[in-house]
């Protein structure tokens, strides 16, 4: 349509700014003749509110809005769609979606689209392996599909469930930081990470399920681990951890703060010496029905911690 500048009554020029904070623009008609009388500006006192379209709720503006980054719930990724033009149609077996909107081509991309507490759904198909890192800073669920196979009610993630893959990178893969910022990941597997696949710390959560890592950076010395609680929470449920045989603190799991809870899972292949499956150094563990084998130390709880294990099978330990 046509552009141009925008002037209020005394001559000032209106910047865009300047009508959403402060101003309602109003597009009057005579009501006898009907015909267009002009634009107009309503100034909007505190706490108005107005509805931005694709936004879904109003919005309370006190002099500087902030508007919901977005309001989509389910969003989509699948490599394969790399390239695709944004709000282009793009399909998946049964998927349909609007690339740029609910579609994306890698997961941190999924992460930035979808709304907070909404699902990132993460296609294995052709690609499938994800090589990036992830910062959690809304409560969300990544959650690996399969269109058409049933979910796994088995131990670990499917075989031909989509893998964030740390080859070449850094630090941790996904880290969860903050207060009140809560992680569902599902069916998802993880491999190669040289500081753990998953990073909870500074009160953040984390619930982990049917998921499977596959070792770390082997020969990597020093900081390697599988998953870290630092501070918060992390709860594991019918998880697999294959630990890399590599040198140093290659530990599957690391809890040094918070509260960890293991069901009915296993952890195995932290067997150089001084490695264990579970290494619990503070916080508060509670493990039940899982497998821990395999392991130079099984279960090592340092005195700053607390914690049981109960139901659960340690043979094989050295």
């Amino acid at each position: 349509g046509a552009t141009g500048t925008l002037y209020d009554r005394t001559g000032r020029a209106l910047t865009d700014e300047a009508i959403i904070s402060s101003s309602r623009l109003d597009f009057r008609f005579d009501d006898s003749s009907g015909d267009f009388a002009g634009i107009f500006l309503t100034p909007l006192v505190p706490q108005d509110e107005v509805t931005v379209s694709g936004l879904g709720s109003p919005l309370s503006l006190d002099g500087s809005p902030t508007f919901s980054a977005n309001s989509v719930a389910l969003v989509y990724v699948y490599d394969v769609w790399a390239g695709a033009t944004p709000g282009a149609t793009v399909t998946y077996g049964s998927i349909s979606a609007t690339y740029g909107t609910d579609a994306f081509a890698t997961i941190a991309e999924g992460l930035t689209g979808v709304s907070a507490g909404g699902t990132v759904q993460v296609i294995a198909g052709a690609g499938g392996v994800y090589n990036e890192q992830l910062t959690i800073t809304q409560d969300v669920t990544i959650q690996g599909i399969e269109p058409g196979a049933p979910p796994s009610t088995d131990m670990g993630a499917s075989a031909s469930a989509a893998i964030l893959d740390g080859s070449g990178l850094f630090n941790a893969g996904i880290t969860v930081n903050g207060a009140g910022i809560d992680l569902i990941l599902e069916n998802i597997n993880l491999q190669n990470w040289y500081d753990g696949s998953l990073l909870v710390q500074a009160g953040g959560t984390a619930t982990v399920t049917n998921v499977t890592l596959n070792g770390d950076l082997s020969g990597v010395a020093s900081v390697q681990r599988g998953m870290r609680l630092e501070a918060g929470a992390l709860t594991i449920d019918k998880s697999i951890f294959q630990a890399a045989n590599g040198y140093g603190a290659n530990n599957a799991i690391q809890v040094t703060g918070g509260t960890f809870t293991m069901t009915a899972s296993s952890v195995t292949g932290s067997s150089s010496v001084n490695q264990a499956g579970l290494a619990i150094s503070g916080g508060t563990a509670t493990v039940s029905t899982s497998y821990v084998t395999g392991n130079f130390y099984g279960v090592l709880f340092s005195n700053a911690s607390s914690g049981s294990v109960t139901g659960s099978d340690l043979s094989g330990n050295t």
